[in-house]
């Protein structure tokens, strides 16, 4: 899902994305990237389940569209997760 504030328009925002290169609490890194969108500075692309923070009630939000691309940006010494994903990705990609 694309979640954006309520008050702006989705084609005027860029899209936020997390750079921290420690993932000790991804909790908090979710939480900025919210706090964020909130603030007007762009929107998120998170889980569905993201709908149940209380910063939702500020938020509006769009699904994402199948065709949509994805991006990754990840540090080369990324979490074992990441690596996990990429690896995933790379072997069912279409």
């Amino acid at each position: 899902m694309k979640y954006y504030h309520k008050d702006t328009s989705l084609e005027s925002l860029p899209l936020l994305y997390d750079t921290s290169t420690e993932y000790k609490n991804i909790d908090t890194e979710i939480e900025q990237l919210l706090l964020k969108a909130c603030m007007k500075e762009g929107y998120v692309i998170l889980q569905k389940f993201m709908d149940q923070s209380p910063y939702c009630k500020y938020l509006s939000s769009s699904p994402t569209s199948k065709t949509s691309s994805l991006y990754l940006y990840y540090h080369e010494d990324a979490h074992q997760i990441i690596h996990n994903i990429i690896q995933t990705l790379k072997k069912h990609a279409f």
